[in-house]
């Protein structure tokens, strides 16, 4: 294992998404002494097979899990997350935004720690309100899955074959096995995503699988209403990302 180490992991369905990240990864500072390198996999399954495939090749000790729609706009975010590894052994996983409460229906819409800017179906440059930490990390219950950093390889649950829960799941597994899940202070927002509106579909059957994984965190099943109100809500951030798109195109 490579110490001096920082690889990139990236799950690819849009090229063109996927290339503006590299650009973003390849503005970063990167400190004396060591290296980065971005693992891509192409036509994976689901979050949690690429995950696992691209870690399984990596010899870094430091591995940076990152969605193809989210850019780091944090250019000193190697030494900021070295910072905190390495002050602090038994930290497993950081993320840029989390939650201190797994609720016991499962769902994880209410992320409340942290720091993150995303287009999500609202607006274009929406900075979320979540509590930000005023410490240098808070100790999280789960993390959003937009940016994960590792410096301990535990398998991802390739159980979930979609693309939601796989950072819940995660930060499960890591605790288990004795590591905390942390979210650093971020006077800025490290990073934004492009693309945060959550397939409902998608959603929905990671939910269900996460359930028979957890059963002893998530006894509680969710009403149908609000499961059809979600999936409502997800139909509509679609349609409302088609027309800025066609408006865009079309220069108004």
């Amino acid at each position: 294992m490579d110490e001096r180490k920082i690889d990139f992991i990236v799950c690819v369905t849009e090229s063109i998404c996927c290339e503006e990240c590299m650009r973003y990864i390849s503005d970063l500072i990167i400190p004396d002494g060591y290296c980065i390198d971005v693992l891509t996999v192409f036509e994976a399954e689901g979050m949690t097979k690429g995950y696992n495939e691209a870690m399984q090749e990596s010899d870094a000790k430091y591995k940076v899990y990152l969605r193809e729609d989210t850019f780091l706009l944090n250019r000193n975010f190697i030494a900021d997350i070295l910072d905190i590894f390495q002050k602090n052994d038994r930290i497993g996983m950081l993320g840029v935004a989390g939650t201190d409460v797994l609720l016991d229906n499962g769902d994880f819409l209410k992320w409340n720690i942290g720091s993150i800017m995303a287009y999500d179906g609202r607006c274009i440059k929406d900075h979320f309100e979540l509590r930000q930490t005023s410490a240098i990390y808070e100790k999280v219950e789960a993390l959003e899955g937009t940016l994960i950093a590792t410096q301990y390889d535990v398998p991802w649950r390739e159980e979930l074959m979609g693309w939601s829960f796989y950072s819940v799941s995660q930060s499960v597994e890591m605790k288990k096995q004795g590591y905390e899940v942390v979210v650093p202070y971020q006077e800025n927002a490290w990073c934004y995503r492009d693309n945060a509106i959550i397939n409902a579909e998608d959603y929905e059957k990671d939910h269900s699988q996460m359930q028979k994984l957890y059963p002893e965190y998530f006894p509680t099943k969710r009403m149908g209403g609000e499961v059809e109100k979600y999936r409502e809500n997800g139909r509509m951030a679609e349609q409302m990302r088609e027309l800025l798109t066609r408006y865009v195109e079309i220069h108004l």
